[in-house]
């Protein structure tokens, strides 16, 4: 794998053809290489990707409109710039790259050739194929939420209206509470497949009067992409993919790590269902992603900061947003991947938290759950609390390693 200290810049080994988004038609690219030139003066190379570049992609090709309101889903900061009609795109077997405005070429191949080259080893290409998370690209294209909010949300409300699930209802459910409703519905949503999902989700829609094609509600089993530039924010994670800076407005120092910080972060949101945005702490979820693309802190340095009372981005605000946190978030995340190799528990714990409708009405921790609640600074979701300790973790010496355990003993732990 190419050093994920290198930035991609802008210039190609070899001459394309003229590229352009004029007119509907998808325009065909080359499969070439591209040859770029770091801030640092050193060269890396690019296999680009098969695709199209196509325009005019339509109101609901990047993020989805609710009826209710007639206005785009959320999908990052970033995300109306690519959701207009006439945005352009670039679309290849895996990806597909949105722009407000036509940039060169060469950008859309590159991301898209940087996102290829990190997606097989975040997942593999075949179940057959190990790989960070354990998933095949199409186990988690089935487990992540490729379903709108809006959507999401009508099939829950609807749920016991749907002709399709009527005669299988529980007779007590008549006399169950608008909480216990939920919970099963949730439970249902979670437990089929993603066709099924789709097909529960439109038939729900129809209760409310809604005419809904699966394009309209669904994102399908693409990873998608908002390519933009705006510059105060580089990089971010949404449930569908991630939003990213094109090559050639800016790129980081750490291009590559940033990609794959990003997606490691866009499976940690995708796969837990969350329509809340990343329900992992701060110090859980930025610790995996950097683990993976940078360089943890020392352990001799673990007193520096409490890592694991940082939960919330408001707790990121108290401490200045102060960078080497990243490395003591790092920190924490490699004790717990050193004392449960491989590991690969960790992965499991979004996927855990997908199973617990408190991902989706975000609940509160049952009163006589086994965690004491910290006397200042955020509290964690409860469906990640009960997800870190159903995975059943050890610390190194092989005991058991509960969530109240870990984020209390985190000092004494490391200090041994």
């Amino acid at each position: 794998m190419k050093s994920s200290k290198t930035i991609i810049a802008l210039s190609l080994v070899l001459s394309l053809s003229a590229c352009g988004g004029g007119g509907s038609d998808p325009e065909p690219v080359n499969n070439d290489q591209v040859d770029g030139i770091s801030d640092n003066g050193n060269e890396v190379i690019v296999d680009a990707v098969d695709g199209e570049l196509k325009t005019n992609v339509g109101l609901n090709a990047y993020a989805k409109v609710n009826p209710n309101n007639g206005l785009h889903e959320t999908l990052g900061e970033n995300s109306l710039s690519c959701s207009s009609n006439d945005a352009f795109l670039f679309e290849t077997e895996h990806f597909q790259v949105f722009s407000e405005t036509e940039y060169d070429i060469n950008d859309y191949k590159l991301v898209a050739g940087v996102l290829d080259e990190t997606v097989f080893g975040i997942f593999s290409e075949t179940e057959e194929i190990g790989s960070l998370t354990g998933l095949s690209i199409g186990e988690y294209m089935q487990k992540r939420r490729s379903i709108a909010k809006f959507a999401l949300d009508t099939l829950i409300k609807n749920y016991f209206e749907l002709d399709s699930v009527r005669n299988s209802l529980p007779e007590s459910s008549a006399d169950w509470s608008e909480d216990e409703k939920i919970d099963y519905a949730w439970d249902k949503y979670i437990e089929a497949s993603k066709d099924e999902q789709i097909a529960l989700a439109i038939e729900a829609g129809g209760v409310d009067g809604y005419s809904w094609s699966e394009d309209d509600i669904s994102h399908g089993n693409f990873i998608k992409v908002c390519m933009h530039s705006n510059t105060s924010s580089y990089v971010e994670e949404t449930y569908t993919g991630i939003n990213i800076v094109a090559p050639s407005v800016s790129l980081p120092d750490d291009y590559r790590g940033a990609v794959r910080n990003a997606m490691i972060q866009m499976y940690q949101v995708g796969v837990s269902n969350s329509v809340h945005g990343n329900l992992l702490p701060k110090w859980f979820a930025n610790g995996q992603a950097n683990y993976f693309t940078g360089i943890p802190a020392d352990r001799n340095d673990h007193g520096l900061y409490d890592t694991t009372f940082v939960v919330s981005e408001e707790d990121l605000e108290n401490l200045n947003d102060d960078p080497s946190l990243q490395s003591h978030f790092a920190l924490a995340y490699q004790y717990l991947s050193n004392a449960n190799v491989p590991g690969q528990s960790l992965f499991d714990i979004p996927l855990e938290m997908a199973s617990d409708s408190g991902v989706y009405k975000l609940s509160d921790l049952e009163s006589d759950y086994p965690y004491e609640k910290p006397t200042s600074g955020s509290l964690e979701s409860a469906a990640f609390i009960k997800a870190f300790d159903s995975v059943a973790l050890v610390d190194e010496t092989g005991e058991p390693l509960s969530y109240q355990r870990y984020k209390y003993e985190y000092h004494s732990l490391m200090a041994n």
